[in-house]
C-alpha cells in the first residue's frame, strides 16, 4: 500500500533515485530527456562500485547488455597479445599469432588468388565438359544394354506363358507369378554398370559397425594450436577517466577493463538507451571508440617498436661502457631495488 511504501521503502528508494539523478546530470547525453524518461532511467539504472585491480568488464565478468558510465576513479583497458618469438643470428624476430586476423596480401598473393583462380576455373570447366561427354556416352551404353536385357526377358516370359496356355489354362495365380517375374526383370541392373555398393544392408543392426566422423578438419584443428615458442603479453590500450563510457558493443575480444583506483559506475540498459537515441548519439559514440582505440595490429607494431628501442638502448650502453677505460666502482647494489625489478621482469 502507499502508506506502507512511504513508511518502509520511500527513504531508501528516494536516496537511490537522487543518486542516479545526480549521476545522469553529470553527463550531457541526458540533458534532452524529460521528467518521465529520467524517472524511468532512475528505475532501470544500477550503481556499482569496484575496488582497485578489479575487473569491470571482460573475461566473462560484467553485466551483459549494459553501458558503463564512469563517475569517479580511473580504469584501464588491457589487451593480451600472443607473440611468436624467433631468434636468428642473435637477434629476436617477433610475429603476431592470431588466427582471427587475416594476413596482409602482397601483389604476388593477389595474382595467385584471383588470376590463378581464373585459370583454375577454366581448366575445371574444360574437365567438366569432357567428363559430361564421357558420362553421356556411358549412359547411352547402359541404356542399350538395359533395353536388350528387357527384350530378352520379355521374350522368355512370352514363350513361357505361351507354353503354359497350350498345356494348362491360365489362372489368376499364374498371372500373379508372371507379373512378379516381369517386375523383377525390369528392375534388374546389369553387372557391368558403374554402380558401387556403399553399405551392405543387414537385418541385424547390432552387426553393423558405427562410424564417427569429426566435424572440424584436422588441418583447421592444427591451425588453431599456437606454436611452441608463443608468449603472451599484456598491453595497456587506453585509460578511462571520470566522464568516460564503454560497453556500447565495441570490440572486446582479448580485452578487459581493470580498475586502477576505486571506481564508481552507473550502468544503464542498452535497449533503454537505444529507445532514446537522440541524433543517433550512442551509435556515434560506439563508432568513435572503435576508431580511436587501437586494434591488435597497431598494438603489435607499438610492441615491436618498444622492443627494438630497448635492444638499441642496451646495446648503446654496452658499447659506451666497453670504450671507457676508467674504473667504475659502482655495483648493481647501488641501483635502487625498484628499478632493478623493472629491468629484471619482462613486462
Amino acid at each position: 500500500m502507499k502508506e506502507d511504501f512511504k513508511n518502509v521503502l520511500q527513504a531508501s528508494v528516494q536516496k537511490q533515485w537522487d543518486e542516479v539523478r545526480r549521476a545522469m546530470s553529470a553527463f550531457t547525453y541526458f540533458d534532452g530527456l524529460d521528467e518521465v524518461a529520467r524517472r524511468e532511467g532512475c528505475i532501470v539504472a544500477k550503481m556499482k562500485s569496484y575496488e582497485a585491480n578489479e575487473t569491470l568488464l571482460g573475461d566473462g565478468v560484467g553485466v551483459a547488455n549494459f553501458v558503463y558510465f564512469v563517475l569517479s576513479g580511473r580504469c584501464q583497458m588491457i589487451e593480451s597479445l600472443q607473440v611468436t618469438v624467433t631468434t636468428r643470428l642473435g637477434k629476436n624476430y617477433y610475429a603476431l599469432y592470431d588466427p582471427y586476423v587475416p594476413k596482409e596480401e602482397s601483389e604476388q598473393d593477389f595474382d595467385t588468388k584471383y588470376f590463378g583462380a581464373y585459370t583454375k576455373n577454366n581448366r575445371e570447366g574444360q574437365d567438366s565438359i569432357t567428363h559430361e561427354s564421357a558420362e553421356g556416352s556411358s549412359r547411352s551404353i547402359m541404356k542399350t544394354s538395359t533395353s536388350n536385357t528387357r527384350r530378352d526377358s520379355t521374350k522368355v516370359i512370352k514363350l513361357a506363358s505361351d507354353e503354359r496356355t497350350e498345356s494348362v489354362p491360365s489362372t489368376s495365380a499364374d498371372e500373379e507369378i508372371i507379373r512378379r517375374s516381369k517386375i523383377s526383370v525390369d528392375f534388374n541392373i546389369p553387372s557391368d554398370s558403374k554402380s558401387q555398393e556403399l553399405l551392405r544392408p543387414s537385418l541385424q543392426r547390432s552387426q553393423r559397425e558405427s562410424v564417427r566422423l569429426s566435424v572440424i578438419p584436422e588441418d583447421v584443428q592444427a591451425g588453431l594450436r599456437p606454436p611452441p615458442n608463443t608468449r603472451t603479453y599484456f598491453m595497456q590500450v587506453c585509460q578511462l577517466n571520470p566522464g568516460s563510457s564503454f560497453g556500447f558493443g565495441e570490440n572486446m575480444r582479448d580485452r578487459r577493463i581493470v580498475a586502477l583506483t576505486p571506481v564508481n559506475c552507473m550502468l544503464l540498459p542498452m535497449i533503454w538507451l537505444l529507445q532514446r537515441n537522440t541524433a543517433n548519439i550512442w551509435s556515434r559514440i560506439q563508432h568513435y571508440l572503435e576508431k580511436k582505440i587501437p586494434n591488435k595490429k597497431q598494438l603489435f607494431k607499438e610492441f615491436v617498436a618498444a622492443r627494438r628501442w630497448q635492444e638499441f638502448r642496451e646495446q648503446l650502453v654496452e658499447d659506451v661502457v666497453a670504450r671507457s677505460n676508467t674504473v667504475n666502482w659502482t655495483s648493481v647494489h647501488d641501483v635502487p631495488y625498484s628499478i632493478r625489478m623493472e629491468e629484471m621482469l619482462d613486462i
